[in-house]
Formats: C-alpha cells, structure tokens, sequence
C-alpha cells in the first residue's frame, strides 16, 4: 500500500493549466470547463518532500526496514523467544519489504502513466469534438439533431430524433402510418426472444436502394456506447420518405421510434446502448430493413456479445 501511494503520487499527470509548469498557456482562452489542479500540486509537494526526507534520512529509513524485518522474520519461528542469530527467515523477510514496495509502486506508477493519463486525454478530446460540432452547426445556422446529446453528457436514456426544421424532439408522424407500423409489428412473429428483431425486418440492411448503417462510439463518462443509427438513400433519385419507424431492442424505453427524414433525405437516430443488439426500419413505401450489429465488424470490443 505504501509503494503503491508513492508510485500513483510520483505519476500523477499534470493538465496543460498546471500552474507549476513554465511551458504552461495560462492565459488560454479554449478551456470551456476548469480543471482542479489541487492534487496535482499535493503530488507535486509531497514527492519533493518524500525525495529529500529520503536523502536525509536515509540511514534511518534503513533501520526501520531492518526492524521490520527481524520483527516479520520473529513471526515465522516456532520459538518466540529467540534473538538475533536464529534468524533464519530474516533475509526473506527484508526482501518481502523490499519487493512489495517496488512491485506496488511500480504498477500504480505506470497505471496513472498510460491509462489513468490515456482516459483524461480521451475526456478532453470528447468534450473538444462537442464543443468543435456545437460551432460549426451554430456558425451554419443548423440545429442539432439531438440537442440533448451536447447538453447533457451523462443522458443514458434514449434519445429520439429532432424533426428538421421545427426546433422539437417530436417528430410529425400521421396516424396512418402510425396504424400500419404497429399492424406489422404485431403481425410479424418474434424469433429470437432475447434480440426482439432478429430475422423479424428481412434480415437485409440494404434493399430497394435504402441502406440501413450504424455507427458505435465508446461513451468514457457513462460506460455506455453511443449509436447513429442512420437510414440512407443509396441513389440519388431515391427518396425514402419523410417517416420512417426504427424497431429496438426491448430494453429500450420504447420498442418503435419514429423519425422524420432531414434536409439530406436521411433519417437518423441517436441513443446510447450498454451492447450490441438487431435493430429494425420501415419505410413509408413498405420497404423493411435489418442490421445485427453484434455482426457488424470495426465497433469497440466491448460492444459485441457472445463472441471472445
């Protein structure tokens, strides 16, 4: 425990904004949240201070080992009373101490180092691609397709598609589509009852020029993977519609969700997912379309299901 406080304390990764580091951009103004550099000027003054009181009493630190030693090596005997020279467990004893101060430092030395070090930098790169995303669709004069998604990075709840130019979440379907979907979501009989829609949409994630695709992004802050399940025209003359009904898992808060098509004749939803699962699509033409995603290959590891 005590080398692994050191190691994590010498390795603690310092923020560009640390305010100890002379290369450091104080002034900057592209930090749209503040970092809390209070331990890391802790980790900065105790290692100093646990480096000089080491030089200095360094002869004191090496009897306090050697009594340890001798007091662990007392506990191995069958005869507590004996002194100094029948010892036998006292070199074991010492190197016990010494290597698990250097086993403990050196794994929490190297954890804050590469993955400790890695998950801060994959955070701000996050929090950068969102701020990055929120200016050019201002500066476009475009609305986000789910506002909620820049706006609350912690949502793990469902989040539906904003209908195009209407600044709400819910999208304008009619009744009859409504009516249809549901007719057919009735009709077609479940297969595989722990993944609702496989083999229930065709099985084909392309037909009729429509193309069903998703793509699968690790959420660090949720644990969570977030989708863009998207359906797209494959040509240009095809038009898919202005509603289309995505079929989900059950785990879902709802099963059918519906979305209006954008400005570029695509329609798409986006939601945050703990695995993989087939997801389902209909289209006002009566097209069906299905895509497995545990089937689909390039998604994060821990995404799929069922496979090694």
């Amino acid at each position: 425990m005590g080398g692994s406080a050191m190691g994590f304390l010498f390795a603690i990764p310092r923020t560009e904004k640390f305010r100890f580091r002379a290369d450091a951009d104080h002034g900057a103004n592209s930090y749209y949240y503040s970092d809390n550099t209070n331990f890391e000027e802790i980790s900065d003054w105790l290692t100093k201070i646990i480096v000089g009181l080491t030089l200095v009493k360094f002869q004191t630190i090496l009897e306090w080992m050697n009594n340890a030693a001798k007091n662990m090596s007392r506990t191995m005997l069958s005869d507590p009373k004996c002194e100094d020279p029948c010892l036998q467990f006292y070199v074991f004893s010492y190197a016990v101490i010494v290597l698990y101060i250097l086993v403990g430092g050196s794994m929490t030395y190297l954890w804050p180092r590469i993955n400790f070090a890695r998950m801060l930098t994959a955070n701000r790169k996050y929090l950068e691609k969102l701020e990055t995303m929120k200016h050019d669709q201002q500066a476009a004069g475009l609305k986000t397709l789910n506002p909620q998604l820049i706006d609350n990075l912690f949502q793990t709840e469902m989040i539906r598609g904003q209908v195009p130019g209407t600044g709400s979440n819910q999208p304008q379907i009619s009744n009859a589509f409504k009516a249809t979907v549901e007719k057919e979501y009735q009709t077609r009989p479940i297969k595989d009852k722990t993944d609702l829609q496989k083999d229930r949409w065709g099985g084909k994630a392309e037909k009729k020029d429509c193309w069903l695709s998703a793509s699968v992004e690790s959420d660090i802050n949720t644990g969570f993977y977030r989708l863009l399940i998207k359906v797209s025209p494959l040509t240009t003359e095809k038009n898919i519609g202005n509603q289309i009904a995505f079929f989900l898992h059950d785990t879902f808060p709802k099963e059918i969700v519906y979305v209006n098509s954008n400005a570029a004749g695509e329609a798409i939803l986006m939601l945050n997912a703990y695995e993989a699962f087939t997801v389902g699509a209909y289209l006002e033409d009566g097209t069906d379309l299905e895509l497995d995603l545990n089937n689909v290959p390039g998604y994060p590891k821990g995404f799929y299901w069922g496979k090694k």
